[in-house]
Formats: C-alpha cells, sequence, structure tokens
C-alpha cells in the first residue's frame, strides 16, 4: 500500500472496513504525506475485540504476501460479500 501511494503527490484516500484500519495505521505511522482521508466502518485497533484484531492480522498478512488476485478472491469469498457473488 505504501508504495503503491507513494506514487501520488499526497492523495486523497479512502479506507473501508479492514481498509480502513490499514489505512488508520499508514496515517499514525505518517509513512506518506496525505491531504486528507475518509475513514468508513473501521473503529480502529485499540477498541476492536481481541478475536478481531487476531482476524484483522490474518487478513493483513494476507494482503502483504499474496498476489492482490488471490486476496480479493479470498476477501471477497466472506458471507459478508456474498451478495456481489
Amino acid at each position: 500500500l505504501e508504495t503503491y501511494l507513494k506514487g501520488f503527490q499526497q492523495p486523497y484516500v479512502w479506507g473501508y472496513s479492514l481498509g480502513g484500519r490499514v489505512l488508520q495505521k499508514v496515517i499514525e505511522r505518517d509513512l506518506i504525506p496525505l491531504s486528507g482521508a475518509i475513514l468508513e466502518s473501521s473503529a480502529g485497533f485499540q477498541q476492536e475485540p481481541f478475536d478481531r484484531l487476531e482476524k484483522d492480522k490474518v487478513w493483513a498478512q494476507k494482503l502483504s504476501s499474496v498476489p492482490i488476485d488471490r486476496f480479493l478472491e479470498e476477501w471477497y469469498s466472506q458471507e459478508l460479500f456474498k451478495s456481489l457473488r
């Protein structure tokens, strides 16, 4: 994500759910200059129950270790996205 976003000059970014939590960490660590950010349905890491945090860590690890098409296939195969299939 950091490498991708560095290709833009101070972008506006939007993160939803896990993407919002990942984006929150990018913002907290001041990894890249942003013009603005929208975090939707992303309560953050501190408020999340431990089991949710552990699941998010697994997803974050997958995001950084598998090809994006494989990650998206697994991500959208979740019950939450059933109506999109």
